[in-house]
């Protein structure tokens, strides 16, 4: 058995030094519990006196710890090549993926479009527009010459002009800007009605353009009244070159224009012939997908999935129609709608133009209807449309509308 060097030395009360072969420590506290502080570290210690139980903690770590060199991993060449094109493969898996996302977005957003539908104001909210709208100009009037900053201002100007004159050149900067404020005053006393003249003729300017501008406002305001007042007494020539308006102003999210019918008798009453697009034109019959091998493959949707994209996008395309016409005309409360779309003839005798959708909206109804909480099917069905769905939402080939045998139809195309 070794021999073992140890001394306890007693500083103050409660602290005490601590000498041994590991090396010196201090220990503070009092009977039953003690902190020690030494090379190992910081150390608690507590226990009941008599009983032999007790307990260690370190307190300042829970694991010493030793430096150790550090060891850089090298990679071979080929590892470096091989770690390259993993992180490019992953980049380019990212775009990928990004491109296809955007896409999708973007078809939903073409499906979507007619959401939310053009606000229908009432009777009375045409009858309120027709009251003449104040004029209110945006361009602002010229400043005020700020007379302060005016001064200061001038004299910079005047300090550098001095500073630019050969005698003035090699001397430090407050000789010119001393010859600056004796020449000042003469100076201002010129430049002051300068700036009043200069200011003046910008406000004459202003008042000019905003004379004319508020004529041009006021014979705007006229015309619109006259306008709205036209719509609200019923006059038919002003409701048939709104409507040609209304229809050769529509923007739709296709790629070929789309043609459309309608005519009217009353005022009350908008029938239209409208022409859908075809289904292979706008709904996706595929969907991308990226594997993990980072290829992109097209997977083909299912019929049920394209056949309700496709009925949501015509009827949401009547709707937005509808909504258009009524928002425009106050005194139209109804509008039939026929839409036909372009098949492939099953027999010799079939039409190309293949009838799928007789609808009626009325004002009323329509200005209710929220596409965000009701689906169009029972919408459609409530009003009393007439088509037919299959099981897969296919729309099935409907016999066209009596009323379509009119002998005045106004022809417009849509963009």
């Amino acid at each position: 058995m070794g021999f073992r060097f140890s001394r306890r030395v007693s500083i103050l009360p409660g602290l005490k030094l601590n000498l041994s072969g590991s090396g010196v420590s201090l220990s503070a506290g009092v009977r039953g519990a003690h902190i020690n502080l030494g090379s190992r570290g910081l150390y608690g210690s507590a226990g009941i006196p008599g009983t032999g139980l007790s307990y260690r903690q370190r307190l300042d770590s829970s694991s010493r710890s030793y430096d150790r060199p550090s060891v850089e991993r090298r990679l071979s060449a080929r590892q470096w090549e091989a770690l390259q094109r993993r992180q490019e493969q992953e980049e380019k898996a990212q775009e990928a993926q990004q491109t296809i996302d955007d896409q999708w977005e973007q078809y939903q957003q073409m499906l979507h479009f007619w959401k939310p539908l053009p606000e229908i104001p009432s009777l009375e909210n045409f009858i309120q527009a027709q009251t003449p709208r104040p004029f209110e100009s945006r361009q602002p009037p010229p400043p005020e010459p700020v007379w302060p900053e005016e001064e200061t201002k001038c004299l910079n100007e005047l300090t550098e002009s001095v500073k630019s004159q050969a005698a003035y050149r090699l001397l430090p900067a407050l000789f010119a800007q001393n010859h600056a404020k004796t020449l000042f005053p003469a100076v201002w006393q010129e430049r002051q009605p300068e700036i009043q003249q200069r200011y003046q003729e910008s406000l004459a300017d202003y008042e000019q353009q905003l004379k004319a501008a508020q004529t041009e406002w006021e014979a705007r305001e006229t015309e619109r009244i006259a306008w709205l007042k036209r719509l609200t007494t019923g006059d038919l020539e002003e409701i048939k070159h709104t409507l040609t308006e209304i229809f050769t102003g529509l923007h739709l999210p296709f790629q070929d224009a789309t043609q459309c019918g309608w005519f009217f008798d009353t005022a009350d009453l908008i029938s239209v012939n409208l022409d859908l697009p075809e289904m292979e034109q706008v709904i996706l019959f595929t969907r991308k997908r990226l594997l993990k091998n980072g290829e992109i493959r097209e997977v083909a949707r299912h019929k049920v999935e394209r056949n309700r994209d496709y009925f949501d996008l015509v009827t949401g395309e009547c709707a937005f129609i509808a909504a258009e016409v009524f928002s425009y005309l106050p005194l139209c409360q109804a509008l039939r709608l026929a839409a036909y779309t372009q098949r492939p003839k099953a027999r010799e005798t079939d039409p190309i133009d293949t009838y799928i959708l007789d609808l009626k909206f009325t004002r009323e109804e329509l200005k209710a209807f929220s596409p965000e909480t009701t689906s169009m099917h029972p919408f459609l069905v409530h009003s009393g449309g007439r088509f037919q769905v299959a099981a897969d939402y296919q729309l099935a080939r409907i016999e066209p509308p009596s009323w379509l045998n009119h002998e005045d139809i106004q022809n417009a195309p849509i963009e």
